[in-house]
């Protein structure tokens, strides 16, 4: 569902759909170019940042188009991994998402400025596995994520944009934190 909850995002036949819930009309978001995946929502309900493989390859890479269809989508990434968007940062600037580096680190955490001139720079790259980053609402962490690092799948969170300390926040294992409205807890 969108954020400010008029229409809902579904995934039919390989292609997003949106549902406007007010007027109970169903429009295709994207067309057969390619097969989608994921996708997310800005914060006010204007874009959405999804994942595609409509430029030809087997690996699927990020894309953002408006809500209203008034434009075409614009590719924001190129590279030869698979993507999947994960949070947008409360002000709308920041797309935090989880890069599969199958060959070298496994999954990634990078964040990407959703401005004029997308730029993409890597956040957790190590190693260990490291997804499922989530922006605090009130913008103080970026992530609570989940890393491996300990040989085990636990919940951290970080300062964004950094640098600071790394506070781990499950003790038995955590897995797709998910923040409070207010930020204040996972």
């Amino acid at each position: 569902m969108s954020p400010d909850g008029r229409r809902l995002l579904f995934m039919s036949e390989g292609s997003f759909w949106l549902y406007n819930i007010e007027r109970g009309i169903v429009t295709r978001f994207t067309d057969d170019r390619g097969s989608e995946y994921w996708a997310q929502w800005t914060p006010d309900s204007k874009r959405i940042v999804f994942t595609s493989n409509r430029h030809g390859s087997s690996w699927v890479n990020l894309y953002v188009k408006p809500a209203d269809l008034s434009e075409s989508e614009q590719r924001l990434t190129e590279r030869r991994y698979h993507q999947q968007p994960q949070s947008v940062s409360s002000d709308g600037q920041s797309l935090a998402y989880q890069e599969n580096a199958w060959d070298s680190t496994g999954f990634d955490i990078w964040v990407l400025s959703l401005e004029a001139e997308p730029e993409a720079r890597p956040f957790k790259r190590t190693s260990s596995n490291e997804f499922h980053p989530a922006f605090s609402p009130n913008g103080r962490w970026l992530l609570a994520y989940v890393s491996d690092v300990s040989g085990r799948e636990q919940v951290y969170v970080e300062p964004y944009p950094g640098p600071g300390p790394v506070t781990t926040i499950s003790t038995n294992g955590g897995l797709e934190p998910i923040w409070a409205p207010d930020g204040s807890r996972l």
